[in-house]
């Protein structure tokens, strides 16, 4: 857990540590013949969504959308906020070339398990 980014995470690590105890429950010795306690892990999905509140019906796409940013952001390892590269990508350059430097631009500002 030492990879948890608590310094530009929204959630503070709240959502990567409540997900990882539901998967530790899952995969315990006693876990074939008890209930898995999710009570946690869909508060921090709460907290970054406002919209999953309650029991209502979601789209399964929309809350694996916000599942994947919110871990990426617990494990983004770019802990301090870098300036972001304004300059426009060569037009000379191939499409391949063009694709190469938008991920390293996005890299630049974004580094986790997630990408």
């Amino acid at each position: 857990m030492e990879n948890i980014n608590t310094s530009t995470s929204s959630i503070k690590g709240y959502l990567i540590k409540a997900l990882a105890e539901v998967i530790k429950e899952l995969w315990s010795e006693v876990s074939s013949d008890r209930k898995i306690n999710t009570a946690y892990f869909k508060s921090q999905i709460q907290r970054l969504s406002p919209r999953f509140m309650g029991s209502f019906h979601q789209d399964a796409q929309e809350f694996l959308r916000y599942l994947l940013e919110g871990l990426h952001e617990d494990l983004n390892g770019i802990t301090e906020t870098p300036k972001p590269i304004l300059t426009k990508i060569d037009e000379k350059l191939s499409d391949s070339g063009k694709a190469q430097e938008s991920w390293l631009r996005y890299m630049h500002m974004n580094s986790s398990l997630v990408n």
